[in-house]
């Protein structure tokens, strides 16, 4: 055999086994259902939810379209997912306006919502939508121009602005944006809506906010969820202090301007403060928030929890009658592991879950 044919017939095989490994069944029939503003995909045996989907996204769409003053040109698309026990969505606005929604709603943790599981998930990734596919001013003319791109070519790319601006901000502004828009605290909808989401935050501010420097790097440190965490209660505060216009002002500033990564300097056109400033006030108003409560008569104070360990995410834990803890360790790069830990300290994985 010729050396391309091996090379071909390798790709083959490398090709069918990742088919093989996919999530999504190859052989489910799709189907696309339109309404207004969106196309909805979706397996044929999921009809009814993807009715529904469209029906809670149509609901949606004026209340961010309206708070933030963009409308996208072209419907979004809509994939309807059942193939995952877990609860999450995504979104992009490149090369088109898109988001993918699981339907299995979720059983605990910060998503777990005194609300409609498909209205939250479809208000926080609309949200995403809205927000990134923004490009007004000198970003909007050149999209007119060039269409969806993201980046111009060399040597133009220092010239020019992206055609997504507000893709380019740093992911806790992002994310962010969407908590505080999936959230109303009156009602304890969304995640500053909820006391799991505050004891987070109130444990932050006990154990020492985080610099600005520390957000904008990202990364996989505790607590993992930090991008959602500091970013909504980020855009919380700037309602509060600033008014609630101060938050579409800056969106909108921000996806005008003509080089990108001007996270520094944006906010000064809307609160008069460069970001670093900005971010030292906010901690004061967490610390005037969040401040330690004082026990209440005859009680004392809860004593804090104690990190079993510092990896991604730990799940389920229990502790036996003898002492050990159990727990699901997921780090982000192998399989989830069920873990042991004795009650001197010592570690075992006991199997992958």
């Amino acid at each position: 055999m010729k050396p391309s044919l091996r090379a071909a017939a390798v790709v083959l095989i490398v090709w069918g086994l990742r088919a093989e490994a996919q999530f999504v069944d190859p052989s489910l029939r799709w189907r696309t259902l339109d309404s207004a503003h969106f196309s909805v995909h979706f397996a044929e045996h999921t009809l009814a939810r993807a009715r529904t989907v469209a029906e809670v996204a149509e609901t949606v769409y004026p209340r961010v379209t309206g708070w933030l003053k963009w409308k996208p040109e072209s419907r979004t698309q809509i994939v309807v997912l059942d193939s995952l026990d877990s609860s999450n969505g995504y979104a992009s606005p490149y090369p088109f306006n898109f988001i993918g929604i699981v339907l299995s709603p979720p059983d605990e943790g910060e998503l777990l919502q005194n609300r409609e599981w498909l209205e939250f998930v479809l208000t926080h990734e609309f949200t995403h939508i809205v927000h990134l596919d923004q490009a007004r001013g000198p970003a909007g003319v050149l999209r007119r121009i060039f269409g969806r791109y993201l980046v111009l070519p060399l040597p133009f790319t220092a010239l020019f602005p992206s055609g997504f601006p507000n893709l380019l901000e740093p992911n806790w502004m992002t994310e962010g944006l969407a908590v505080y828009s999936e959230s109303d605290w009156n009602r304890g909808y969304g995640r500053l809506g909820q006391s799991h989401f505050e004891g987070m935050m109130r444990a932050e501010s006990a154990r020492g906010l985080r610099s600005l420097a520390e957000v904008n790097a990202e990364g996989r440190g505790f607590p993992l969820n930090r991008d959602y965490l500091y970013g909504g209660y980020f855009f919380r505060f700037l309602a509060e202090r600033y008014g609630p216009e101060a938050i579409p002002r800056y969106v909108e500033t921000y996806s005008g301007r003509w080089f990108p990564f001007q996270v520094h300097s944006t906010p000064r056109l809307v609160t008069g403060k460069a970001m670093d400033e900005l971010w030292l006030e906010y901690h004061e108003w967490l610390t005037a928030r969040f401040a330690g409560k004082s026990a209440e008569p005859g009680r004392e104070h809860d004593e804090a929890g104690e990190i079993i360990v510092h990896d991604w995410s730990v799940t389920s834990p229990l502790r036996t009658r003898g002492g050990d803890r159990w727990y699901v360790q997921g780090n982000g790069y192998t399989l989830p592991r069920l873990m042991r830990q004795t009650l001197g300290g010592e570690v075992e994985a006991v199997r992958n879950v």
